[in-house]
């Protein structure tokens, strides 16, 4: 079997040559040339992201065989991270052993969607929209690195499709974003800026402000304002920008654990979150359920 070394190369080779776009724009020509070059050799020996495919493919576990859940759950996985890794990685394990009602759909929501600026209408077109016409009564996001920012896109886009989301160390955005929230003086006076009017992942940030205040208000506008928890390592290399996404949204809502940006924190933010969050009671009455035909 390929090690994972090498199986997850081709997502790091996208993403070093994105950044490298990204860092030698309007810089050295001499640099993005050799960028560029890179590139090339990259995309011939085939160490680029997967396919571009329409529809999204996306695995399925269904709670049973005889009747749907009432809640569906879409994971997003990171730039690095496949579809079948939730299953690998034991998040689905330990959803099915807390006893909460819920199917699982887990989209191959790879670095090329967001690479052709569509992973929002493809999650619409191909995994959201099909969920709704099959009557879940709840549909939730969880999204883990870059998968967190594809949640808070896609949300920003349609923002009546989601029951809530869980951000696991999220993606919290580029350089030159993160830097423009900082000049502000933060998230709440970027939102208000004209900067914050451009394009890229800024209109999923200020939806996030927006919801966020609503939820810490507690307020009840009519519009549709799902629930959003977000959950970091405290040595996680993106952790300064996680904790600007976190101000936007209750501190109830936030939990930082000990652990980097890895798997084995994820699996301990997703226990967390099964134990604590929005559905816990549900799974303790499962449990007493449970005690009680024993």
């Amino acid at each position: 079997m390929m090690p994972d070394t090498f199986r997850k190369f081709p997502q790091r080779a996208a993403l070093w040559l994105k950044l490298a776009r990204l860092r030698t724009h309007g810089g050295n020509r001499l640099a993005y040339l050799a960028f560029a070059a890179c590139s090339a050799m990259l995309a011939a020996c085939g160490f680029l992201p997967p396919p571009h495919t329409v529809p999204m493919p996306a695995l399925q576990d269904r709670q049973g065989t005889d009747a749907r859940a009432m809640r569906l759950i879409v994971m997003l996985p990171g730039i690095y991270d496949k579809a079948g890794d939730f299953v690998s990685e034991g998040f689905v394990k330990d959803l099915r052993a807390s006893g909460i009602d819920a199917d699982v759909l887990i989209p191959e929501a790879h670095y090329g969607y967001y690479e052709a600026r569509d992973v929002d209408v493809r999650l619409e077109t191909d995994i959201f929209a099909p969920a709704r016409a099959q009557g879940y009564k709840e549909i939730w996001i969880v999204g883990v690195s870059l998968g967190g920012l594809g949640s808070l896109l896609y949300s920003a886009k349609f923002p009546d499709a989601v029951t809530g989301i869980f951000l696991i160390a999220p993606f919290p955005g580029t350089d030159k974003v993160l830097a423009e929230i900082e000049h502000s003086g933060g998230a709440l006076a970027w939102s208000r800026s004209p900067q914050a009017q451009g394009g890229g992942e800024r209109h999923a940030l200020l939806w996030l402000a927006a919801m966020g205040s609503m939820q810490e208000a507690k307020t009840n506008n009519a519009a549709h304002v799902p629930q959003i928890f977000m959950g970091t390592g405290k040595s996680d290399r993106l952790v300064e920008g996680q904790k600007m996404l976190a101000s936007l949204l209750p501190a109830t809502h936030v939990n930082f654990v000990e652990g980097g940006h890895d798997w084995a924190t994820w699996r301990l933010l997703w226990r967390s979150f099964l134990d604590k969050g929005p559905w816990a009671g549900e799974a303790a009455r499962q449990a007493h359920l449970d005690r009680i035909k024993l």
